[in-house]
């Protein structure tokens, strides 16, 4: 049986092998094992439209404000991938956690699809800001998401 990257895997992160993210960064304790080349690309902190938790989680126009603007956000970026080759799956990370929020995971059917856009996006600007961009280990998905944000 394979324990690798299972919670009795002691040398490897399980939540960088989960997620292609870790909390504690460099600093961690466990080893990260980024990927030479993967049909998956991270995007670091790219989509800024995480709306902070609100006092009154009530409020629908709150509600639709932020979902205009993933909306436009998604248009915008996932057009831009598809010029590079046939998109698997396209994430965006919903969770709070400094190392998760934001994160864009896009998976693509091919590494050479994959590779292309890393060097064409990586460094460029969005938003204001210069895009991190890495390979990324994760394609098993239903492991990847956090079961608190499912319904």
């Amino acid at each position: 049986s394979n324990i690798c990257n299972s919670h009795q895997d002691q040398i490897n992160c399980p939540f960088y092998f989960k997620t292609g993210a870790c909390r504690y960064g460099s600093s961690c304790g466990r080893h990260h094992s980024y990927p030479d080349k993967s049909v998956t690309i991270l995007i670091k902190n790219m989509y800024e439209g995480m709306p902070v938790r609100l006092a009154d989680e009530d409020n629908d126009d709150n509600l639709e404000v932020s979902e205009r603007h993933y909306h436009e956000f998604f248009e915008d970026v996932h057009s831009e991938f598809q010029q590079y080759g046939t998109i698997v799956q396209f994430k965006v990370c919903s969770n709070f956690q400094m190392h998760l929020r934001g994160n864009v995971y896009v998976q693509f059917s091919k590494e050479c699809e994959a590779e292309q856009a890393l060097r064409t996006i990586r460094g460029r600007w969005y938003a204001g800001k210069q895009l991190i961009c890495e390979y990324c280990p994760v394609t098993n998905w239903r492991s990847a998401i956090c079961g608190s944000y499912l319904g």
